[in-house]
């Protein structure tokens, strides 16, 4: 989930019901979820940790009351950053990760700018995922991701980890195929 100045609240709101509808037909494939939500931008933050049982309604209660980004703040999008925190505080020893279990992390990003990637690659930054198992799935949203498709391909294990989304209103399209693609890549995982 990124959290940043230059997204609307209208594309916000897209991105929270996109991730609020996968989860729910998760929901419907596994009663053993768990999940986190990071938000981004300059820094990343946890908003809702894997130490909670989960339970959907309360997944889907603190996606709605995200804070909407603030249009005033502009800040170079860190996925860098994100993709750190996530492995340190999310998978990490106190971040409730559990034993012998499938781990995934999905990114969303809409402003994987060129510029940020060459000072703070991608690849440096996913290393710590994937020397923990943890599969990366990447949902790139926009026009401005295409440029940087090779990096965030580069951070996935495979081509089919990566979903280029041209349009946020065209991310509800997407959800049985991310769906998918979890489920997959827990059937993939050996736990």
């Amino acid at each position: 989930m990124v959290d940043n100045g230059d997204l609307s609240v209208y594309k916000y709101h897209l991105e929270k019901e996109f991730v609020k509808n996968t989860m729910t037909k998760l929901a419907t494939k596994s009663s053993k979820l768990n999940a986190a939500i990071v938000i981004y931008y300059q820094e990343a933050t946890a908003q809702l940790n894997l130490t909670q049982n989960f339970d959907l309604n309360h997944f889907l209660h603190v996606m709605e009351n995200l804070d909407n980004p603030d249009p005033c703040f502009l800040a170079l999008t860190r996925i860098d950053r994100a993709l750190q925190f996530t492995s340190d505080n999310v998978f990490g020893t106190n971040g409730g990760s559990r034993l012998n279990t499938p781990k995934i992390a999905v990114l969303l990003t809409h402003s994987a700018s060129s510029f940020g990637l060459k000072l703070f690659p991608l690849r440096n930054a996913s290393e710590s995922l994937k020397q923990k198992g943890i599969r990366l799935l990447v949902v790139g949203i926009g026009l401005d991701v295409e440029a940087c498709k090779q990096e965030l391909q580069d951070i996935t294990e495979t081509s089919d980890d990566l979903i280029m989304v041209k349009a946020f209103s065209s991310l509800f399209v997407f959800e049985n195929e991310l769906v998918d693609k979890i489920c997959s890549a827990i059937g993939r995982l050996k736990y």
